[in-house]
């Protein structure tokens, strides 16, 4: 019910609240019920609601409820969304401090984690040459990912690296017909000056 009164008007306020009303209800019946992933569900979605409500802080506390809630299963999405709300509180310490566990704990050949990196290396242009480094294993380990390419072309475009940026694109709409994000930024960097 919190969801769709979310998605209806957009009240993260309102939807946080009548999760909250019955949160201790739902605590209780996971304990009783052994169901922790249900409680861990409940938690993210308090977490992303926190965020849209504009309140980080609140965010983080349960992402942080939500990883101890299942500390066996592996929780590096929360970790690395826990990373992204720090970054955009500008704290890149703590940012990289919850990327570098979530990356400890994303399996082998991860390409979503190591996009996820990208975007942390690539914030306020921090680090562009990491960010095309990370961007170019996630390529690596997923190349049929146009998002994951995208990203690759666009870090190259920032680093000036312009003609391997324009072969990036025409080989992402070569194999993904109609990605008009590819298709504009190709008009972009190849129209006349």
């Amino acid at each position: 019910m919190a969801g769709m009164l979310y998605q209806l008007n957009g009240d993260a306020v309102a939807a946080q609240e009548i999760i909250l009303a019955v949160l201790p209800k739902l605590e209780s019946m996971s304990l009783n019920q052994d169901d922790p992933l249900r409680l861990y569900g409940v938690y993210m979605q308090l977490s992303q609601l926190a965020t849209a409500a504009g309140r980080p802080d609140q965010s983080i506390e349960w992402l942080e409820r939500s990883i101890s809630q299942l500390p066996s299963i592996n929780s590096r999405w929360a970790c690395s969304y826990v990373a992204a709300i720090y970054q955009t509180m500008n704290d890149m310490q703590n940012a990289d401090a919850w990327m570098t566990r979530a990356l400890k704990l994303s399996p082998p050949q991860d390409a979503g984690m190591q996009y996820q990196l990208g975007l942390l290396l690539a914030y306020g242009e921090r680090d562009m040459p990491g960010a095309l480094a990370a961007y170019r294993q996630a390529v690596e380990w997923a190349p049929e990912n146009a998002l994951y390419r995208r990203a690759e072309a666009r870090t190259l475009v920032r680093l000036g690296y312009i003609d391997e940026a324009i072969a990036e694109y025409q080989s992402i709409l070569a194999s993904v017909s109609g990605d008009q994000e590819a298709q504009n930024a190709l008009t972009s960097l190849t129209r006349p000056r």
